[in-house]
Formats: structure tokens, sequence, C-alpha cells
């Protein structure tokens, strides 16, 4: 957006100029100043009200921003997912069997239930996660949350730029 910006201001394209600019306060307002002239003092601020608006998803959108990265290297990061529960769907609800984290690391299955009671024959879920592997310390894993803060982030920043 910040590009586009520029450039509908008579800037040349510049690649640099990819907003989100950090995680931290520091490191976006040095890089809103060093760009504030080929943005425009009003875009600048905009830019900065939504970036408020929205930090709490600024951490999806830099682990977004670091999947394309590795994507252009021919390095796409890995996902792994895993069984978190099963569920069965009985007659007054759910009854739900947790599977811990490292059941699978050293196994193929993991039993989930032992008595000498049997299980009911009703519909079971497998709850599963999948993981991204090898962001940054403190970024979030899941994909569907990724993509989902980045694309409200992205949303709103269209918003604001709109109004």
């Amino acid at each position: 957006m910040a590009a586009a910006i520029a450039k509908s201001r008579g800037e040349v394209r510049n690649r640099r100029l990819y907003f989100p600019w950090g995680l931290t306060d520091d490191a976006f307002n040095e890089q809103l100043k060093k760009y504030e002239p080929k943005l425009g003092a009003d875009m600048s601020a905009v830019i900065a009200r939504v970036r408020e608006k929205h930090r709490h998803e600024l951490p999806h959108v830099e682990a977004i921003k670091q999947i394309s990265n590795t994507e252009k290297h021919w390095e796409l990061l890995a996902a792994t997912g895993s069984a978190r529960a099963v569920a069965l769907n009985i007659a007054d609800g759910q009854r739900i069997f947790q599977i811990p984290a490292d059941a699978f690391r050293e196994s193929d299955e993991y039993e989930f239930h032992r008595a000498s009671e049997k299980l009911p024959r009703v519909p079971l879920q497998i709850v599963i996660g999948v993981e991204v592997e090898g962001l940054g310390d403190g970024l979030p894993k899941s994909p569907g949350m990724i993509l989902n803060c980045a694309f409200r982030f992205v949303a709103g920043v269209i918003e604001a730029i709109e109004a």
C-alpha cells in the first residue's frame, strides 16, 4: 500500500517501501520518518493511525511476510500437523480425549482410550493442529490465524486509505 501511495504521488517504484515496517515502534517510526517525503504528511498520518489500530495483528503480518519471502527463494517453510484430540459426538454433547503434544514424536499411533467398557459407536472428530515451522521467535505459527489476521490488517489499511 505504501508503495502504491508513493507511486500515486509521482514517485518511482520503490522495492523497499513495504508497509508495515518492523514489529517495534522504534523501527516503524524510523521508517515512517524516512519515507514521509514520498508518502506525504496526510498519508503518513493515516498509516501511523492504522498501524496503531491494528497493532495486535502485526506479528501475523510479519509471519506472512517471512513465509512469503521464503517462497520467493524456493525454500518454503514447512508446515507440520498432528492430532490434538479425539471428540466423540454423544447424545448429551461431546466426550473429548486430549492427545499429548509429543504423542506422535516416537510413534505413528496413539491409543486415546482403554477401558473394559467400549466406546459407543457414534460419529467422532479428530481435532488437528497445523503449525508453520521456522518462523521467528514470538511469531504465531497457525496458518489459519496468520492468514485471517493478515487479511484483516490489509483490509484495515485499505479502508483507512480510501476514507
